[in-house]
């Protein structure tokens, strides 16, 4: 397994009162043999004026698939920051298509708001008990899914009870259908590559992916570009798109 990543994000009017912050938090990381990976964000404003703050597309391009191949803990102090589904991430805000860093993570990392307390180190006990745990039970656990493509709601899946509810709003297992919708068909025998990822410690096997369709045109925005077709793509956990055939191509 590899060295767990922490993530730590401050806003840029909050770098000098968080200093200590990160001096404290980068000794916890070197003691515990953790990578310490602070990041400073620029707010920004939507076009109706509500301050807020966007991750840089590098992250938001590296964080999840990172997520799928070591434990990340991700620290906030103060807003949440969101995450822009789009390469543009101006483009991305003012059509909407962000969504919080928290929700954008949920069930691959550790995500935890830290109060601005140097000596506080709660987080490091929290984060390592959530590296000794496997929070995923196989496949077909819905926690597998990238929720910035599936299109439901996914809060909540921490409890069994909501797990059967969410089955049984969207499919159970090896078919499901999103609010879209678009069809999501696991087909083991199809696997490719000998990729392996994880999914909060749960090792998923060799070319774990699903088939993705509709019958008409959709739409799929990530981080990494925005995909639009009528066929179908195979679309990995860690949200890696692998287009089918002739009938998708990437817009952005």
């Amino acid at each position: 397994m590899r060295v767990p990543d922490v993530y730590f994000f401050t806003s840029q009017r909050d770098v000098a009162t968080t200093a200590g912050l990160r001096d404290s938090y980068q000794r916890a990381c070197r003691e515990h043999g953790w990578n310490f990976q602070p990041r400073t964000l620029k707010p920004f404003k939507t076009p109706a004026g509500r301050p807020i703050l966007p991750i840089a597309t590098s992250d938001a391009v590296g964080l999840y698939p990172r997520s799928h191949r070591a434990r990340v803990a991700t620290l906030v102090f103060g807003t949440d920051p969101v995450v822009p589904l789009r390469p543009n991430p101006a483009e991305a805000i003012r059509y909407k298509d962000a969504v919080p860093l928290r929700q954008y993570l949920d069930y691959k990392s550790c995500w935890i708001r830290v109060p601005n307390d140097p000596e506080n180190l709660t987080w490091t006990g929290v984060f390592q008990g959530w590296c000794d745990r496997v929070e995923c039970e196989d496949e077909h656990d819905p926690r597998c899914l990238p929720f910035h493509i599936f299109k439901g709601d996914g809060a909540g899946l921490h409890d069994a009870d909501i797990r059967r509810t969410f089955n049984d709003k969207y499919g159970a297992g090896a078919r499901r259908a999103d609010e879209t919708p678009l069809e999501w068909i696991l087909g083991p025998r199809d696997f490719h590559s000998n990729d392996v990822l994880t999914i909060a410690g749960y090792i998923c096997r060799p070319g774990f992916h699903w088939d993705v369709s509709r019958d008409q045109r959709w739409r799929i925005s990530t981080p990494a570009g925005v995909w639009e077709g009528k066929g179908h793509v195979n679309v990995y956990p860690d949200a890696h798109i692998r287009p089918k055939g002739n009938n998708v191509r990437k817009t952005a």
